[in-house]
């Protein structure tokens, strides 16, 4: 294959895969179905756990997981600086972003280094050259489309090597009225006109056929019948909200409790099951609210996660990059053709475990809680939702399963032959374009090209 110039990597906030196919097979988004006639096509493409913007975006645009750049979710407690640190608070806080990536862990921007690279709207913008969005109030809610035109215009009339665009309005449309409403429908409409006239400027400067054109998601959507307030209800523990413990919590609840004898640190097993002065056992207490499905935790003197569902438990083990798993079938692989062959006690790497659970209910799960609980930001406990009872929005994502977790990703253009493949991980979109853009692929990155 020949060789793309420049990468188009536009990500579309919180659409499921199944969804976005049905929208456009049915004619609702003819821009998608017209790129789709040239473009591989995944039919699994898995993203971050949990599955929300903030580590999603960090993962789409390094190629890593949590357990190197760590930041576990939107909202985490930073203990080393006994900090709550919220990227959902305001702008500011999603465009502080870029502080919290480690050094060593690159973007996309300086991974093409000495070469122009372009940002709309995106908080993980670390090396670009040129920032659009929130960084100029003038450019607030203007199409993405007249920003890249405008861009075009000053600068001789070409888009530099990378341009990361994100379409946030499809979010909050969730958030408020739900995928299947018809404010959903129409802000994804008019993410696919605006598209629509992003291939008209391609085509109008002559780039179109040297543009590798990237569409993906960070995560899909559930809906739930009823949410709850975690706060209050663990009040009558005598645990107070954002003092003694902190959690944001939808279908998924990471929990950091600072009531040990040494905040600065997690919990250690002993202190989870007889905290503070009335020695409450936190695990029983976050494992009987209502909803709770699953709830994970680590000991630090065997190494291992515990899991708990449905009256069984697993635990989870984490050596050298590899994970395995032992005890009871608390992921349900046991109910899939390939996650059965999945064989306890024996280490399998992200790639392998891809492989047999990307069909499965759980996609990922135990690689993904290995990272989660081996980062340095990690939680005391993790509790999943059966997502019919949540503890934030009715409409949200954050969950385990194959609806939020399955995203779509499209690698399109003129010089693609169309093609289905299988399955995918979201940090193998960046190795993919460098790929394909005629970089090296670094040795270290966890993700690897998909063609």
């Amino acid at each position: 294959m020949n060789h793309f110039k420049r990468v188009l990597y536009i990500i579309i906030d919180d659409v499921r895969n199944d969804h976005l196919h049905q929208l456009m097979n049915d004619g609702t988004l003819p821009t998608l179905q017209k790129l789709s006639e040239n473009a591989a096509d995944v039919e699994h493409c898995i993203t971050t756990f949990p599955s929300v913007t903030v580590p999603a975006h960090v993962s789409l645009l390094t190629g890593a997981y949590v357990d190197s750049f760590h930041i576990p979710n939107i909202k985490f407690y930073q203990r080393e600086n006994a900090k709550y640190v919220n990227f959902a608070d305001s702008i500011q806080g999603w465009m502080a972003l870029d502080e919290m990536i480690p050094p060593d862990v690159k973007t996309i921007y300086e991974l093409f280094e000495n070469e122009d690279s372009l940002v709309v709207y995106e908080g993980v913008s670390r090396g670009a050259t040129f920032h659009y969005g929130f960084q100029d109030a003038t450019n607030l809610f203007r199409p993405i489309s007249k920003i890249l035109k405008k861009h075009v215009q000053e600068h001789e009339n070409s888009l530099p090597t990378v341009s990361v665009l994100w379409y946030y309005q499809t979010d909050p449309a969730v958030h408020t009225h739900g995928a299947h409403s018809r404010t959903y429908l129409r802000e994804i409409k008019k993410v696919d006109r605006d598209l629509g006239k992003i291939i008209d400027l391609l085509k109008e400067i002559r780039q179109y056929d040297d543009t590798l054109i990237v569409i993906t998601s960070d995560h899909g959507n559930y809906a739930a019948r009823e949410k709850l307030d975690v706060g209050q209800l663990l009040q009558k523990y005598g645990l107070e909200r954002d003092v003694d413990f902190f959690v944001d919590f939808g279908s998924v609840g990471l929990f950091w409790f600072t009531t040990g004898p040494d905040p600065s640190r997690p919990l250690r097993l002993a202190e989870l099951r007889k905290n503070g002065s009335n020695s409450i056992d936190l695990i029983k207490i976050i494992g009987s609210l209502k909803g709770i499905e699953r709830l994970f935790y680590y000991d630090e003197k065997t190494g291992l996660i515990h899991g708990f569902f449905d009256g069984k438990e697993g635990t989870i083990a984490w050596k050298n990059g590899k994970t395995s798993i032992a005890g009871d079938d608390i992921f349900e692989y046991s109910e899939d053709s390939l996650a059965s062959g999945i064989k306890k006690g024996i280490f399998y790497d992200s790639d392998e475990w891809l492989k047999y659970t990307y069909k499965s209910k759980l996609p990922l799960l135990p690689d993904h809680l290995a990272r989660l609980f081996h980062n340095r930001n990690r939680p005391d406990i993790i509790a999943c939702t059966d997502r019919k009872t949540v503890y934030h929005h009715l409409y949200s994502h954050d969950t385990y399963t194959q609806e939020s977790m399955n995203v779509p990703l499209l690698l399109a253009g003129s010089k693609m032959v169309p093609k289905k493949l299988k399955h995918a991980r979201t940090v193998d979109v960046l190795p993919t374009i460098l790929h394909l853009l005629g970089r090296d692929v670094p040795a270290n990155m966890i993700g690897k090209p998909l063609l």
